[in-house]
């Protein structure tokens, strides 16, 4: 085989070992391929192709080094090449000529040459974990920051509760390791990282204390730690420092996340088309029951206790517990132990409340050991609130309807009047009978309900292998729940259980590369001595990379089967104010009420293009094939039996609907603006047991449409400006809720084809816009932080309904608000021991 060109003194022979290479390689060389051959290791030459064939440029080097050269036609045919350089030597000039073909190239021992198709293998990654230590006490560091700046996939994170980091996926090689906390000293340490293997570091830095009078800090963000997002958490400032016009709630807060709506001013929550109680509570992880006090208009938990909360929505994994719509988790924020700073007491003073923190650290022996104590009260005793409690007034006007419908037929309201009767109007009433059940149908009736829980957790997390992770958790609960409750529409109700419960759940999680990771669980419950195992699969599949320079994307898939076994009901009451409207109680679910299930499926994308944006877009469908429900009829049609327990499945039936949505979230973090714009949309449908006929119809507690705008300009000196707005349009079910679920034909006679209410989803409420502006003042002086909050309201255009309004009469009277001066709220932070 002679190479073209070549000179006829030149001997073209090819040499045995290139014979060998081409059998090894494969027949296509022999048999209608092209090969260029030259006995010569090569010599340096200098090339100047532009845009010429690839073959013909190949050949053109291949003569003027002098190299052995053999290659398939095939591999080089239809292809161009360009290379312009000075002396090179052979390897460097055919590098030039396949830069940007999918051609590469071996060199046997003999210095032939030969050429082939790539061979592409997965790189072996590795893993780097280490711990942060503070370089004087000794203990580890939660939450400093670590970044890899050579490492291209990798942006970030942050060392948890225990001082301890992780990072996988990391290309074999060096890394620099930079890892930072404020109030000590920057560490940058060089790491080797084994393929397929986990490298260890261990960060120790060194205390740089900071003193200053006052202290600005604006943060250095590095991106996200990843895209994945596992869960929405909300951080302890915006759970102390309320909105621009709004006082602190720790369950309000909860309301900034995208699908999770709060209903002011109660502590209701409902996660993406939830009932208010689809989802479960618990306080560093024990289950919340009970998470409203005050009316229902001071929640229960302070604010300035709390580290953070996270709210887990729709496909949530196996390991999370079982709920319908989502879960809540709350933190105590307890100091460091050693925490040299960790001694500093915080007094807070709103409108509402009154709230004080107390922590400090000290050591017992070689223990060091730290506490912290906070609380919360109600200052209504001492500073009632102008708007409150004009609105508490409003709430408590006697609604004639509902007081008609209880009282006896010889009084003046059985017919049923719209006006107003104030309880000083006892003229009104035709009897002192009158009177007494027209106050009782305003104040309605208490009912208790308690719930007692004993659990017993056991959680083990395992590594397979570098990809390959699983957790497996089991637990006892034990529950005793007692509940009476009743109404003048319904005969007093009494039930007393002791349930147990078998939990197991194992989620196994696999990593099919470094942007991708598979995760699926299973959780089994089952309730002994009733012999049935309720299972619930569930899995996720997620996904995250950088994209160019887009930033980083990420994108995530979950689903499975949720259940509840122990359920949460508001009973709807009969009295003819709406300060609290409802009466909560929970039932353990025993034979023969089967536990509620719902499947979810939710898909969720992160975007991030640049250090300070952050764009979430996220939609979900869960279907309900069966729910739980009160039977309001059969409720009402029961017998009075106050003495005997009743069986909740006499008024408790089952029901079905769905719900699906989605929202879209920007947000803003600068120095000069911080700020995020969220879009919720939001649709539910189920029956009710009993009522509209065996329709769907849609739910009361949702806001199919939701706007939102926050905003902060810092103006320096301590000073900033805050907004908030917020729309919500397309509500129903414009009457009390108690319209709908006592009131019948026989009530209202001839009205009751007015008002309609066997169709609550034809009385549409207008919709509600609210925008609040206000100022914030931070200083410190001699060690003492001051921090104050003056808010003003522009008018609020609302139909507040059942939920945060007087009587409704018609679908649309002029509604109230908690506004203007309801925002007012100062924060002392001083050290104790100063």
């Amino acid at each position: 085989m002679t190479a073209p060109g070549a000179t006829p003194n030149a001997p073209h022979s090819l040499p045995a070992t290139a014979l060998l290479v081409v059998l090894l390689l494969g027949g296509p060389l022999l048999f209608g391929g092209r090969a260029v051959a030259q006995p010569s290791t090569g010599d340096p030459a200098a090339l100047g192709i532009q845009d010429a064939p690839l073959e013909q440029a190949l050949e053109q080097m291949a003569t003027a080094t002098g190299i052995g050269l053999v290659y398939d036609a095939s591999l080089v045919s239809g292809r161009r090449a360009s290379c312009v350089t000075d002396t090179s030597p052979p390897e460097a000039l055919l590098r030039c000529l396949l830069a940007g073909h999918p051609v590469d190239y071996v060199r046997t021992s003999r210095g032939t040459y030969v050429l082939r198709s790539p061979v592409r293998r997965p790189p072996q990654v590795g893993r780097l974990a280490g711990i942060v230590r503070d370089g004087e006490a000794g203990r580890l560091l939660p939450y400093a920051h670590v970044r890899l700046p050579d490492a291209q996939e990798f942006r970030g994170t942050v060392t948890d509760s225990t001082g301890r980091f992780h990072v996988s996926g990391l290309l074999p090689g060096p890394h620099t390791v930079v890892v930072s906390h404020l109030g000590y000293r920057r560490h940058e340490a060089t790491v080797y990282v084994p393929p397929n293997d986990t490298a260890r570091h261990e960060a120790v830095l060194a205390p740089s204390p900071i003193a200053a009078d006052s202290l600005f800090i604006d943060a250095d963000r590095y991106g996200l730690p990843s895209a994945r997002r596992e869960a929405d958490c909300v951080p302890a400032a915006p759970l102390r420092a309320g909105g621009a016009a709004e006082v602190p709630d720790v369950l309000g807060a909860a309301g900034s996340v995208l699908g999770v709506t709060a209903s002011a001013p109660y502590a209701d929550l409902h996660i993406q088309g939830g009932p208010p109680g689809g989802h479960t509570l618990r306080l560093d992880g024990m289950p919340v029951r009970n998470p409203a006090s005050a009316g229902r208009l001071l929640g229960a938990f302070s604010p300035l206790a709390l580290e953070g909360l996270t709210a887990r929505k729709a496909g949530f994994g196996a390991l999370r517990g079982n709920a319908l719509s989502g879960t809540l988790e709350l933190t105590h924020d307890l100091p460091a132990p050693s925490d040299p700073g960790g001694q500093y007491g915080t007094v807070r003073a709103d409108s509402r409340s009154l709230g004080a923190r107390l922590q400090g650290s000290a050591t017992l022996g070689d223990t060091p050991v730290s506490a912290m104590v906070a609380g919360r009260t109600s200052v209504w005793d001492v500073y009632q609130d102008a708007g409150l409690h004009d609105l508490i007034d409003r709430w408590s006007t006697l609604d004639p309807m509902l007081a008609a419908a209880q009282v006896s037929a010889d009084t003046s309201l059985a017919g049923g009047s719209l006006g107003e009767i104030q309880f000083t109007s006892p003229s009104s009433l035709r009897s002192g009978a009158g009177v007494a059940a027209a106050r009782r149908a305003a104040r309605g009736q208490e009912g208790t309900s308690a719930v007692t829980d004993v659990l017993l957790e056991g959680e083990v997390d395992v590594a397979l292998g570098p990809r390959w992770g699983l957790v497996w958790s089991g637990g006892l609960t034990h529950q005793q729940s007692r509940v009476r409750i009743g109404n003048a529409f319904a005969p007093q109700l009494q039930h007393r259980a002791h349930t147990s419960r078998l939990t197991t759940a194992a989620e196994m999680t696999i990593g099919l590369g470094a942007h991708l990771q598979l995760d699926g669980g299973l959780r089994l419950t089952s309730r002994p001595g009733q012999g049935t195992v309720f299972a619930e699969p569930r899995g996720a599949l997620r996904y995250d990379r950088p994209v160019g320079g887009l930033g980083t994307v990420g994108l995530s898939v979950r689903g499975g089967l949720y259940r509840q076994f122990t359920t949460q009901f508001d009973l709807i009451r009969d009295g003819a104010t709406a300060v609290v409207p409802t009466t909560r109680m929970w039932l353990p679910l025993t034979d023969p009420l089967t536990p509620p299930r719902t499947y979810h499926l939710a898909a969720d994308l992160t975007w991030a293009p640049a250090p300070r944006w952050q764009i979430d877009m996220e939609g979900y469908r869960k279907w309900q094939p069966h729910l739980l429900a009160i039977d309001y009829p059969a409720l009402r049609d029961a017998p009075a039996a106050p003495a005997a327990p009743t069986d909740p499945s006499r008024f408790i039936a089952p029901s079905h609907g769905f719900a699906h949505g989605g929202g879209l979230e920007v947000a803003y973090e600068g120095t000069s603006l911080t700020g995020s714009l969220r879009y919720a949309y939001s649709r539910a449908e189920r029956t009710f047991p009993g009522r509209f006929g065996g329709r769907q119809v849609l739910v009361p507690w949702t806001d199919p449409h939701r706007l939102a705008l926050t905003a902060e300009v810092p103006l320096g000196a301590g000073l900033a400006l805050e907004a908030t707005g917020e729309g919500v349009w397309g509500r129903r079910w414009g009457y009390r809720r108690a319209y709908y679920a006592y009131l019948t034909p026989d009530d209202l006679g001839a009205a009751w084809d007015e008002r309609q209410l066997d169709r609550p989803e034809t009385h549409r409420l207008p919709p509600r816009y609210t925008l609040d502006a206000g100022v914030r003042i931070s200083r410190s002086w001699a060690g003492v932080g001051v921090e104050g909050r003056e808010a003003g309201s522009q008018p609020q255009c609302r139909r507040p309904s059942e939920r945060d309004a007087g009587p409704a009469p018609t679908p649309t009277p002029e509604g109230t608000s908690l506004s203007p001066g309801d925002g007012r709220h100062v924060v002392l932070g001083f050290p104790i021991d100063e």
